[in-house]
């Protein structure tokens, strides 16, 4: 052993070492074949998975071009199925409607004699008024016998007319009563064919034995239409629509409840709140004048304001206290309410005062804030001078359309509701003109007055003249007189708050 281990090429194999059989030197190291395994796998996974990203984001990209084309166009895709579906349902209505085929009426005959055979006379009367009975017969010999009819010659076609119908009766039997025929010869007995016997086209034999008579029964007058005599029979087939029952009508339904809300209003003020609910709620307007302040002052201009102007009973949806001066230094305690809504417009103050009879609605201011009288006045010229209730100040005016500009005094007027705006001039010097430079100079924001407007006009311009300012305040104003200047200076005017 020891030689051999001294030979050339032999080395001892370290203790505690595997032993390798002896390879290429090339060749690789060996690997633990759990992780050999394990690469091998991952390998193509990682090969599939770089794959797949872009057929996946491509899909991504296709769906949502689709949607935005979809979302684009909804409105032309939604008419599209709403045809689609309207066509298929009239084709599936279409198809399930079958119409049944019309029935053909039977033609009107008159009620013929019973089928049973019986005697007919051999020697018929002269027709009369007076119907004679079937069973009456005479002597001769061709009484109980039928006369057969006579053939058609085998040259002659019959008559079409002659020929009858299926389901149709003979035109003889229509035309004339059962039993008889009319001939060039007079008339003859026609036989009838018992009941069950098939009658053929050709010439029936006679029968060797009489039938058995019939009872008798009354012959209908030949002399008279058949349509005269017997009534037609009633077409069991026909379509006439049948006659229903009126439909009652629907009972009425009961007017909704409208209902009114109010805003900011006490027990303090409830008087004054009952008053108007009756003012406005009045089936009249005479039943209204009882709780209108002045009412024997008012009651003229009412009659004849309510007969240009049909009354009807006003209901409002809203009804809001925007004032209550309990002490005022001008008058009774006073209550100022808007209302708006329902049957209005346009919101509305209206004024509510105490007095001896009770608290009392201010019929004039109502009427001219409710029916815009200023607005109206501004807009086109009226006659002569008339009175409104406005809330006015200082201002300027720049137009050239009113002559004498610099020898005028320029005054904004407004209605409460809606704010109408307008301009209107004083002359200056006048006692009117110092009135205001006085009390409504430019030191006074805004305040509540009466004043007399008149239209004026100098050669092609127009424009509104103040004549007058009776009142520093809303209360009261029903007369109808228009008034001078005042000679004292008027009470210093209240100032309105601010809405």
């Amino acid at each position: 052993m020891e030689s051999v281990l001294q030979m050339p090429g032999v080395h001892p194999a370290p203790v505690g070492q595997p032993v390798y059989p002896p390879a290429a030197s090339n060749a690789p190291l060996p690997r633990n074949t759990t992780h050999a395994a394990s690469a091998q796998r991952k390998a193509p996974q990682g090969a599939s998975s770089g794959r797949k990203a872009p057929t996946v984001l491509a899909l991504v990209v296709t769906l949502l071009a689709l949607g935005g084309a979809a979302w684009f166009f909804r409105n032309q895709l939604t008419e599209a199925w709403k045809t689609l579906t309207t066509t298929r349902k009239a084709e599936a209505a279409a198809l399930e409607f079958q119409p049944a085929a019309p029935v053909p009426d039977e033609p009107a005959t008159a009620p013929t004699a019973p089928e049973t055979p019986a005697a007919a006379p051999g020697n018929q009367p002269a027709p009369s008024s007076v119907p004679a009975p079937s069973g009456a017969a005479s002597l001769g010999s061709d009484a109980t016998t039928p006369a057969p009819e006579t053939p058609p010659s085998s040259g002659a076609a019959p008559s079409p007319s002659s020929t009858p119908t299926p389901g149709s009766k003979p035109e003889e039997q229509v035309q004339r009563p059962s039993g008889m025929t009319s001939s060039s010869g007079g008339a003859q007995p026609e036989s009838s064919p018992a009941p069950g016997t098939p009658v053929s086209d050709a010439s029936t034999a006679p029968s060797a034995t009489p039938p058995p008579p019939a009872p008798p029964a009354p012959a209908p007058n030949i002399a008279e239409a058949p349509s005269r005599t017997t009534p037609a029979p009633q077409n069991n087939n026909s379509t006439a629509p049948e006659i229903s029952p009126p439909m009652r009508a629907p009972a009425p339904s009961p007017a909704p409840v409208r209902e009114t809300l109010y805003e900011d209003v006490s027990e303090e003020v409830q008087p004054a709140l009952d008053a108007l609910k009756r003012f406005l709620a009045a089936p009249t307007w005479e039943e209204r004048l009882q709780v209108v302040q002045g009412a024997e002052i008012i009651k003229p201009r009412m009659q004849s304001y309510y007969a240009a102007t049909p009354y009807t009973p006003l209901y409002v949806g809203k009804v809001n206290l925007i004032r209550h001066d309990k002490t005022s230094q001008n008058g009774p305690p006073l209550c100022i309410f808007e209302i708006e809504g329902g049957d209005l417009k346009r919101p509305v103050p209206v004024m509510v005062e105490e007095a001896v009879e009770g608290w009392k609605v201010d019929w004039v201011t109502f009427t001219e804030f409710k029916d815009n009288f200023l607005a109206r006045f501004m807009e086109s010229p009226k006659e002569g001078p008339k009175r409104f209730h406005v809330l006015v100040r200082r201002t300027h005016y720049f137009d050239d359309n009113v002559p004498e500009l610099d020898k005028k005094i320029c005054m904004e007027v407004q209605a409460p509701m809606p704010p109408y705006v307008g301009s209107v001039f004083a002359r200056r010097g006048t006692p009117l003109a110092n009135i205001l430079d006085r009390y409504l100079g430019w030191q006074v924001d805004q305040a509540a007055v009466v004043v007399e407007l008149e239209w004026r006009r100098e050669g092609d311009k127009q424009w509104v003249e103040l004549t007058n300012l009776p009142q520093f305040n809303w209360r009261n104003a029903i007369a109808d007189e228009v008034s001078p200047p005042p000679s004292s200076p008027p009470t210093p005017p209240v100032a309105v708050p601010a809405q």
